[in-house]
């Protein structure tokens, strides 16, 4: 019998014809990892746990030398012998759904929330690991299985039942006070530039806006803002720098810089 032939025929149809995403699936490396297989997206393929199951049976009889095969599949057996690709396919179906219900009562639980981010607090990431991290992310937002209306519905239902509110506490009580990058309005901008937006999206800005005028918009409007501004400004002269922009500097520190028809550069 060729396996081999079975086996690439199994992968062709799956990644022609893939599953939807609303059915549970199993990452499966093409190139298994134990025979130098990567974690790249052309390495990769969603199958079902019964697919999956039977692909492993396939390659431990086309490469019977490879013990690091048969180890993955005892795993998937549960060591099991007597199991088949129906039974190891209902019982992870079973297994993926309960963890996944249990785990969202869990995280619920602020101290439970607590106690998982206490594994994160201060801890200080490598180049290396925060690279690779960043790679998986995008990778993941392009792979097909990111589906961005699946993860904007279930945005909007936890901005909605105030999940994120604590975080978001933390979140400014850990940035009072910190400091900016030079080129982080920069960033923003280039991040946003050529960026589209829904029609939905644009439709919910203009019902924000309706019936209020762009000065009403305005931040200085607001006579706390106005007085707060004003206060920083008693004592102090504009200099403008080199970069075009302008900073507001004590009088006693003026010596510092040079003054042109009333107005002082850097």
């Amino acid at each position: 019998m060729n396996y081999k032939k079975m086996y690439d025929n199994l992968i062709k149809f799956r990644q022609d014809k893939k599953l939807p995403s609303d059915v549970y699936t199993e990452k499966h490396h093409i190139l298994p990892r134990c025979m130098g297989g990567d974690d790249t997206k052309e390495n990769l393929v969603r199958l079902t746990p019964e697919e999956h199951f039977f692909c492993h049976k396939l390659l431990c009889e086309i490469h019977p030398e490879v013990a690091g095969l048969r180890f993955a599949l005892i795993s998937l057996t549960w060591g099991d012998k007597r199991a088949n690709n129906k039974l190891v396919g209902h019982f992870r179906r079973l297994h993926a759904k309960t963890v996944g219900e249990s785990s969202k009562e869990r995280w619920k639980d602020p101290e439970y929330r607590d106690f998982i981010m206490s594994f994160s607090i201060g801890r200080v990431w490598s180049d290396d690991v925060k690279e690779k991290i960043r790679k998986s992310i995008l990778e993941y937002y392009a792979s097909d299985e990111c589906d961005f209306s699946e993860i904007s519905e279930t945005m909007k239902e936890k901005h909605k039942s105030g999940f994120f509110d604590e975080s978001y506490k933390k979140i400014s009580e850990a940035n009072k006070g910190r400091k900016k990058p030079d080129d982080f309005g920069a960033r923003i901008s280039k991040a946003r530039m050529g960026m589209k937006f829904s029609d939905e999206h644009k439709e919910n800005i203009r019902k924000n806006r309706r019936g209020v005028g762009c000065g009403e918009r305005n931040a200085m409007n607001n006579p706390l803002t106005r007085d707060l501004v004003s206060q920083s400004k008693i004592g102090r002269k504009k200099v403008i720098l080199k970069s075009g922009k302008f900073i507001m500097v004590k009088k006693e520190d003026l010596y510092k810089y040079t003054l042109v028809d009333g107005k002082y550069y850097e």
